[in-house]
């Protein structure tokens, strides 16, 4: 049975701001490792979270509850919006927490996701019209899946994100450079006609007297084990099991 953020959490303290969210928002559960070193925190609401808020009590539960310990924690959002949201106003509303979860996640879906043009067919069709180049090629399907997750799973609204890859004229021009690199080191390495083929000497001219003997390398000197080494950090505190397992009481 789902419990009320606060009961689960009732000695963190959150900005007024954060606290006027959470006290709307229902804690499904909480799981954690066998190694209690990796915590999630399952909670549902009626609106919309903003993700920086989300990451933020994140910190916070871990620096309160969790002080020093080698721990992680991840809250995952379940969202039960209202029939006025469709995908252009969900986008609309959600956009930049998208860009600031794929930026801490995938920085190259980031990008792309970033640059690419958003349209919004029939059907809850969302286009993304990105450039025609390799790197987008083989990390587009990631970014459709995230997204797709993010909106069907996470928002409750139905999508079917596809990607239309453009040519533009910098792609152009990029392909041109890499046809003509690749000509010339064929040429270069004699795979095509046209490369140049090496210029033999007549016997007796031209040539250069054999190098002399290379002067031998002075023996390196092996690291003793142990000699001029570093002290690592500090090791983290151990995750306490009593807290652990008092959150986890708290949600059930």
């Amino acid at each position: 049975m789902a419990k009320h953020f606060p009961e689960v959490f009732p000695g963190l303290n959150l900005k007024e701001e954060y606290r006027a969210l959470f006290d709307k928002v229902d804690v499904e559960r909480v799981t954690a490792t066998r190694q209690k070193d990796f915590v999630r925190i399952y909670i549902s609401c009626d609106r919309l979270i903003e993700k920086r808020i989300v990451f933020e009590v994140e910190e916070q539960i871990k620096n309160q509850l969790f002080p020093g310990c080698n721990i992680a924690i991840k809250i995952q959002e379940k969202f039960h919006l209202s029939a006025q949201y469709d995908p252009p106003k969900l986008l609309e509303a959600y956009y930049d927490s998208i860009l600031l979860e794929l930026k801490e996640c995938s920085p190259v879906e980031y990008s792309i996701f970033k640059n690419a043009q958003l349209s919004f067919l029939e059907g809850g069709r969302i286009r993304l019209e990105v450039p025609d180049t390799v790197i987008v090629h083989e990390r587009c399907p990631e970014l459709i899946r995230i997204l797709e997750k993010i909106c069907c799973e996470r928002c409750g609204i139905p999508v079917e994100v596809f990607a239309e890859y453009t040519r533009t004229e910098k792609s152009r021009s990029r392909e041109e450079n890499e046809r003509t690199i690749a000509r010339r080191v064929a040429e270069i390495s004699g795979e095509i006609p046209g490369g140049q083929q090496e210029r033999r000497a007549p016997d007796g001219a031209g040539r250069r007297p054999p190098p002399r003997e290379a002067q031998r390398r002075a023996p390196q000197r092996s690291a003793q084990p142990g000699a001029h080494a570093r002290r690592g950090p500090g090791r983290a505190r151990k995750v306490s099991t009593a807290v652990i397992l008092a959150v986890l009481a708290a949600a059930v």
